[in-house]
């Protein structure tokens, strides 16, 4: 009984740690990961979710964690992989990551980057970061266009 009792111990053990490795890639959890908190500001940040990807040159460094609208400026909060430093001067944009309307936030080093390198807690600036393009902006712009054309010129123009 004793014999059981064990392996029965030793089997919930080993269960209950792969369920949680499994949880944490699934999840892209990393408890143990050393990070610091970045913020930038944003005039639109529309399509922004928590846990959408930062990257830098298409390589993930951390994740959005929050974002809030204050007096007409939103404000994007990021976590940022420990090992990665910023020029002071980074650039931020907000760039669609699928065609489903996914976002992803690029951190951009600039052409000069500062000595100086942005702190945890760091606030990006509105004049560092660059919002999405706006669809909706696009198709009513071109609404004009688009009514004044004759549909047969948009298929012969498609052929």
């Amino acid at each position: 009984m004793r014999r059981v009792t064990s392996k029965l111990a030793v089997f919930t053990v080993f269960t209950i740690l792969v369920t949680f490795w499994l949880a944490s890639i699934i999840g892209k959890l990393s408890p143990f990961d050393d990070t610091y908190e970045l913020n930038a500001v944003f005039t639109d940040s529309t399509g922004v979710l928590n846990g959408d990807p930062v990257k830098i040159a298409g390589v993930p460094v951390g994740k959005v964690t929050s974002f809030e609208v204050d007096g007409g400026e939103s404000h994007v909060t990021m976590e940022i992989s420990g090992d990665v430093e910023l020029p002071k001067n980074s650039i931020v944009e907000i760039k669609f990551l699928n065609l489903l309307g996914q976002r992803v936030v690029n951190i951009l080093r600039p052409r000069e980057p500062s000595s100086e390198q942005l702190a945890a807690g760091a606030t990006i600036p509105i004049e560092n970061t660059h919002p999405a393009l706006d669809l909706s902006v696009v198709f009513n712009n071109l609404r004009p266009l688009i009514q004044t054309t004759n549909p047969d010129d948009i298929n012969t123009v498609a052929r």
